[in-house]
C-alpha cells in the first residue's frame, strides 16, 4: 500500500462486492510509515453485511529478516517508550 488513504476506497470495494458475491473476505494491508519508521499492519474481516472487525498492528522487521508486530492499542499505551524497546 502506497497510504492509509487507499486502504478506505479498498475497503469499499470489497463492500460492493460481498454483496454481489455473498461472501466473505479478509483483507490485510501494510504499508511504510515514514515518520516512526515501522509498518503498519491494518486487516479488515468483512461478511455479506458489512466490515465485522477490524485490526491495526505496528510491524518492524530486525536485523535478520524476522518481523514482532504489536497491536496499535499496544503501541499506544506504551508510546512513551522509544519504538526499538517495544520490540524486545
Amino acid at each position: 500500500m502506497d497510504s492509509e488513504e487507499r486502504i478506505s476506497y479498498l475497503n469499499n470495494l470489497v463492500l460492493h462486492k460481498n454483496k454481489q458475491q455473498q461472501s466473505n473476505a479478509l483483507m490485510v494491508y501494510r504499508y511504510f510509515d515514514e515518520s516512526l519508521q515501522v509498518q503498519i499492519v491494518w486487516a479488515y474481516h468483512f461478511s455479506v453485511d458489512g466490515m465485522l472487525e477490524e485490526r491495526k498492528a505496528v510491524c518492524k522487521e530486525d536485523e535478520f529478516g524476522y518481523f514482532s508486530m504489536i497491536f496499535e492499542e499496544e503501541f499506544t499505551e506504551t508510546k512513551s517508550k522509544r519504538i526499538p524497546e517495544l520490540f524486545k
